[in-house]
């Protein structure tokens, strides 16, 4: 019997090449099957949610910028008000099937990332078969291994998630890239397959690491028969590992430094700003004990895997070839601060080890062969002790039927072994060995599980049909009008309708939006967004930034075109075409994307004003710094509100306090319609209302206005206790049609206000005018990296600020009248500049911290990499020569 890391296979009696034909076809016909509950539907192998409102908009966001700019690494996104580009690099930017859509434009971008995750769930299943294969003696356990692989339930972010599992097919090429390193001395497979991992997702290779590193220690060992660690402390023997360390440490230092392009601009973005890891960790958390196992067992954010696993991974540690690695696995699994470390300190989540199932299987495999040819023996305490999970887990009567069922065919398996034993007790030893191998098909039986667990959660999930254009592509086709009007980039595009799905989309060319939703935001650009201007909070976070009919936001952010339904067109907007019940409207009256004006605030007085009338104050003036301009008159607190056109009303007079009163149950969802006082002539109108529940999701929606409170299972809190409907419309406000689910939670504290809308706005606006954005050029700047974001000239008839609705963060530098000049930080969170009167021509470049520096790390660690393989090469050709 071979050991763990023996590399020569033993002659087989089977015939190897109908053998080598015949696994690796079915696993094929697995994965086609896999497929099929997408395929089936006319569906593609995408789910609803987060597959298709980020990773699928995102990838065509960034072709989309790759043909405007011509930059495989564009800059700058028009997403979110503009944003770095790197807040997107979570999602891969990189990645191969990404970078191959470049030259397929007419091809919609579900189609090649649906058919990439299918083409890595299918690659990662064969590699894990070929390289499960080198450390068995029955090609048969690979294969049942490879099953195993293909059904676990984390792949079901194959078509969700897919940066959880994109990198697992390179993750299996480099632990087989150790192999050859510490056999041969070739690092290239190694090299190359951590690059691409980097590429793929960044935010799992610190794991991927971690399980290389564990994983080469073990070979290293094995290679040079030291059997503990600290064996590798003493002189002698860490001088023979020595040079295989240094090759070790170079590919991997090679492999990051190839990926810099990607993680050191990715490393600084992050460093700006704070991530939303929902609910903080306790210190008790991170080192506590995981006694439900749902970091190993079924869950799909887990491993995924099943009690087989477990049950070998306990019997790994009584082998001493495998009780190091079966041991630090099984804490990795147990113990919450593993987690926490690998997921860069921000929580404790278990997708992050997933990178472990490799070595997970490959431990089960070897155990499975071992107890087939009787190396191994079973143990019922250890059987015993994989129950301890069900006390804890959700999924306990689960485990309890896996529990049955991997008793049960462990059972007919030696009673099929006893059997073949006494049928065949007197023939030639030859014979035994074959006619013990007609019982291996039994050990399939445990795999039913696994496969079982896949099917239910293919069956049952909500892929996205081919023939969906819910991104908007139907909007244009029912709309020639989009490709008629005038695309002024002063201005920006939002979709009402359909929010969620067309969050991170660009529907017209070089129109930026102010949503977008990803796992890395400006932390005060998030803030303002929902803290200080009060767009509803839709969905169960706040990670994504989804706008509404706010009148107030739309005006400030320079929203001048809208996509919405026929019933909900906000104040100030008029219809330039109609397709159905979805229309495409017009507001010429909001502020442009830059402009000057010298009506100016300090935060100071703007801080002393309380919701709602810090977003009239927000729309008549720019909140400037304390003390920045001492030439111009400003506002304050007391002087603006002598004119505020805001109005409170009575919450009673409003019948407000009616709509908790009216509620029919907590078991059904309650729909009413309140009708308005005549008195109440208003096209603005104003409500807030405190929520308090018992730890239930919370939906209600007024007038098509939704806010929602997450339930206190929610992954991502959005803490919404405070809802806010900000109502308007082009007539007179007359009724709310109501809409309150179901539960158990209270409303309270109603408050409304009414806004006279005749006369708002900034009135000493000047608009930059012949702007050339993303991308261009400007004259009046000096040559520099980065995109030209803004150019133009505008004027100022008394001193005050150069304003823009950009998010005010590292990578910006302004170019006043050819003369580089600081940038301050304006209406909260936005870039400005002081300036006196007159006239100026004014740039603005972004460019992100560290891609220039970046790039060239990246091509200095190529060129390393391929000098040191042609050396190599040339080194070995010459040795051939030599040894003729």
């Amino acid at each position: 019997m071979k050991s763990l890391f023996s590399y020569k296979s033993t002659p087989s009696t089977y015939k190897k090449n109908i053998t080598a034909l015949i696994f690796p076809t079915a696993l094929l016909l697995l994965i086609l099957a896999c497929v099929c509950p997408a395929l089936s539907r006319n569906a593609l192998f995408g789910s609803e949610g987060d597959w298709f409102s980020q990773h699928v908009a995102i990838a065509e966001q960034y072709r989309t910028a790759f043909y405007e700019t011509g930059k495989i690494l564009p800059d700058w996104l028009p997403l979110g008000s503009g944003c770095n580009s790197y807040d997107f690099s979570y999602y891969g930017f990189l990645r191969p099937d990404v970078l191959f859509s470049f030259l397929l434009p007419n091809v919609p971008m579900a189609y090649i990332i649906s058919g990439y995750a299918i083409l890595g769930l299918g690659a990662g299943t064969l590699l894990c078969y070929f390289w499960l294969k080198r450390h068995v003696q029955l090609p048969f356990f690979a294969f049942l291994g490879a099953i195993l692989y293909s059904c676990a339930a984390c792949f079901y972010h194959t078509h969700h998630q897919i940066m959880f599992v994109n990198y697992m097919p390179f993750l299996i090429l480099a632990l087989w890239g150790i192999e050859e390193l510490i056999k041969k001395g070739r690092f290239a497979l190694l090299i190359l397959s951590l690059f691409l991992v980097c590429l793929h997702s960044y935010y799992f290779a610190p794991a991927v690491l971690f399980v290389c590193l564990v994983y080469f220690l073990c070979c290293l060992l094995k290679e040079k028969e030291l059997h503990r660690l600290r064996d590798c402390f003493n002189r002698n023997h860490f001088m023979r590992c020595l040079p295989v360390i240094y090759k070790f440490a170079a590919a991997i230092l090679l492999a990051v430094g190839m990926a810099a392009v990607l993680l050191i601009p990715t490393g600084l973005d992050l460093l700006s700003t704070t991530k939303d890891a929902g609910t903080p960790v306790s210190f008790q958390e991170i080192f506590s004990l995981n006694l439900d196992l749902s970091s190993l067992l079924y869950h799909p954010y887990g491993c995924g895997l099943t009690l087989l696993c477990l049950y070998t991974l306990l019997l790994s540690i009584r082998r001493k070839s495998t009780r190091m690695l079966s041991s630090l696995l099984l804490l990795c699994l147990t113990v919450k601060t593993f987690p926490y470390l690998l997921s860069g300190l921000l929580y404790v989540r278990y997708k992050v080890l997933i990178p472990l199932v490799p070595l997970l299987l490959m431990l089960c495999v070897l155990t499975l062969e071992a107890l087939f040819t009787g190396r191994e023996r079973h143990s019922l305490v250890l059987g015993l002790l994989c129950l301890i999970p069900a006390v804890f887990s959700k999924y306990s009567l689960g485990i309890l039927a896996d529990s049955v069922w991997l008793l049960l065919s462990f059972i007919l398996i030696h009673f099929g072994k006893r059997h073949i034993f006494r049928k065949n007790f007197d023939s030639p030893t030859s014979q035994q060995t074959m006619a013990y191998r007609r019982i291996l098909p039994l050990f399939l039986l445990l795999c039913i599980p696994s496969v079982c667990i896949s099917d239910g959660l293919l069956q049952h999930d909500d892929y996205v049909y081919a023939s969906d254009k819910r991104q908007l592509s139907v909007y244009r086709e029912d709309m020639p009008v989009f490709d008629t009007i005038n695309t002024d980039q002063s201005y920006r595009f939002e979709c009402l309708s359909e929010p969620f799905v067309n969050v991170n989309t660009q529907p017209l060319a070089k129109l930026g939006r102010t949503s977008m939703y990803s796992s890395v935001t400006d932390k005060n650009y998030a803030d303002f967004y929902y803290n200080t201007m009060k767009n509803p909070i839709r969905i169960r976070n706040r990670v994504a930034l989804m706008t509404d009919a706010n009148p107030f936001f739309s005006y400030l952010m320079g929203i001048r075109y809208i996509q919405t339904n026929r019933t909900l067109l906000p104040l100030g907007y008029t219809p330039l075409e109609a397709a159905e019940s979805n229309i495409l409207a017009e507001n010429p009256q909001v502020l442009p994307i830059a402009y000057t004006s010298h009506s100016l605030m300090t935060q100071k007085e703007f801080e002393k004003l309380d919701f709602p009338y810090t977003l009239e104050a927000l729309t008549k003036y720019t909140i400037i710094a304390e003390e920045e301009n001492r030439k111009t008159l400003l506002a304050t607190k007391n002087a603006f509100m002598k004119t505020s056109q805001i109005h409170e009303l009575s919450p009673e007079e409003l019948r407000l306090p009616e709509i908790s009163a009216n509620r029919k149950s907590s078991q059904e969802e309650t729909q009413m319609t309140l009708t308005l006082p005549s008195t109440l002539q208003s096209r603005l109108l104003i409500l807030t209302a405190k929520v308090a529940s018992s730890g239930q999701e919370v939906t209600i929606d007024i007038n098509q206005i939704r806010n929602k409170l997450s339930g206190s299972n929610a992954p991502y809190p959005n803490h919404n206790d405070t809802f806010t409907w900000i109502i308007s419309s082009n007539d007179v406000i007359k009724e709310l049609n109501i809409c309150l689910s179901a539960g158990q939670y209270t409303l309270s504290n109603w408050k409304a206000w009414s806004m006279d809308t005749e006369n708002w706005g900034n009135h000493t606006v000047k608009p930059l005018q012949n702007q050339e954005m993303n991308p261009g050029t400007c004259g009046s700047s000096p040559k520099t990296s980065g995109t030209v974001l803004l150019c133009g000239e505008t004027s100022l008839e008394q001193p005050g600020y150069f304003t823009t609705s950009l998010p005010f963060r590292k990578g910006y530098k302004a170019y006043v009248n050819g003369k580089e000049t600081a940038v301050s930080r304006v209406n909260q969170t936005f870039v400005g500049i002081p300036l006196d009167s007159g006239t100026y021509q004014i740039a603005l470049v972004f460019c992100p911290p560290g891609k220039n520096i970046s790039c060239w790390i990246s091509l200095l660690s190529l060129l390393l990499f391929v000098g040191w393989e042609l050396y190599s090469r040339r080194r070995n050709l010459l040795h051939i020569f030599d040894c003729a």
